[in-house]
């Protein structure tokens, strides 16, 4: 009995093998009208400059979170910016 499942499974490993070896080569994706319009685009860069009447003004720190998923709370930053005139 356990000849033949040696046997089947050497049999079955060879095939694989063969297979394996017999497919054809996966070629590169081509470039189409479609995929070039999903390419990745830079963001627009938007630069504010006040001038010298306004600064930048900003409080940085740990918020406790909760992540029902994880089952926890986590810590995440946070960031609060705000312009102030001088």
């Amino acid at each position: 009995m356990t000849k033949w499942r040696v046997a089947y499974l050497t049999a079955a490993v060879g095939i694989g093998a063969i297979l394996i070896d017999t497919a054809p080569a996966a070629t590169a994706p081509r470039a189409t009208e479609w995929s070039s319009q999903n390419a990745q685009r830079s963001r627009p860069r938007v630069e504010i400059r006040p001038g010298g009447l306004y600064y930048r003004e900003c409080v940085d720190g740990l918020q406790r979170v909760n992540r029902p998923y994880w089952g926890t709370t986590v810590l995440m930053p946070y960031m609060r910016c705000w312009w102030v005139r001088r």
